[in-house]
C-alpha cells in the first residue's frame, strides 16, 4: 500500500511540518493547479483510496469527524476510521 499527500503548501512548509510530524510517504507539494485544473477537485480535504489496479475504490470528503449529538462538538474519529474500506479493498 502506498500513501501520497497532495498539498497546496510549498516544499519548505511541508519540510518544516515534517520535522514535527513524521509521515513516511511521498508529498506532492505546490499542487494547487494540479488539483483544481487537472483533477477538477473542488472539495478539501479529500481522502482517496485506490485498489491494486490504481482504480478509485473509496472516496471520503472531509476529515473523519462526527458531531456529538448532545454538545454538537466536532469529535475526531479514531485513526482506525479507514480500516474498514482498506480491509474491503485488500479482501480481509
Amino acid at each position: 500500500m502506498k500513501f501520497i499527500s497532495i498539498t497546496f503548501n510549498d516544499k519548505s512548509q511541508v519540510e518544516n511540518f515534517l520535522l514535527k510530524k513524521a509521515f513516511n510517504f511521498e508529498h506532492l507539494v505546490s499542487a494547487e493547479n494540479f488539483l483544481k485544473e487537472s483533477l477538477k477537485n473542488k472539495n478539501y480535504p479529500k481522502n482517496i483510496i485506490l485498489d491494486e489496479n490504481g482504480c478509485i475504490a473509496y472516496v471520503n470528503y472531509g476529515l473523519p469527524y462526527t458531531k456529538d449529538s448532545e454538545t454538537e462538538e466536532m469529535i475526531q474519529l479514531p485513526y482506525t476510521f479507514f480500516r474498514k474500506p482498506i480491509n474491503k479493498i485488500l479482501g480481509d
